[in-house]
């Protein structure tokens, strides 16, 4: 299981993707899960549910430009673009624990290289993003940003990181 490490508020936060979401992001069979809540309340854990809200919002706003981008390199034959934009998408979404839309972004991965096969999957992509920010808007409408207790992440040190951590 690989460690992933992203910087928040001046922070570095050690996270992983539970092994169901990583198991099924690499196996494709995670089409019926859009989120892996165990994920999202460990980061919330770690970081406090409002900022794993704005970073929710944030994906959200990112995705439709993420989608554009595809497209794009799709469209001029880039097997190398598209590559790198699907492995961005598939890094972001499974930092968040977006799991249906990093599973098919790493469909995408796999299947840049033969354009035929890359536009197919491109539109599991888009059919996974929209499902995914339905499914993470409803999730914002349903748990909101937390009161002040959460806000505060309880392991979080500014002044002594992880050690393994990279800034």
């Amino acid at each position: 299981m690989c460690w992933a490490g992203m910087m928040i508020q001046g922070v570095t936060v050690m996270t992983t993707p539970s092994k169901t979401s990583a198991a099924e992001a690499e196996t494709g069979t995670s089409d019926s899960v859009l989120l892996d809540e165990k994920q999202l309340a460990s980061l919330e854990r770690m970081v406090g549910r409002q900022r794993v809200a704005e970073l929710l919002e944030r994906m959200s706003g990112r995705i439709p430009a993420h989608l554009a981008a595809i497209d794009a390199a799709l469209a001029v034959g880039n097997p190398e673009d598209l590559f790198g934009q699907a492995h961005g998408l598939k890094g972001a979404a499974s930092m968040l624990g977006l799991v249906r839309l990093t599973a098919a972004a790493h469909r995408l991965c796999m299947a840049a290289n033969d354009s035929q096969l890359a536009g197919m999957v491109s539109r599991d992509v888009r059919a996974a993003a929209e499902a995914t920010l339905a499914g993470v808007a409803d999730r914002l409408r349903h748990r909101g940003s937390g009161n002040s207790m959460q806000e505060a992440p309880r392991n979080a040190r500014k002044s002594s990181p992880h050690p393994l951590a990279v800034r």
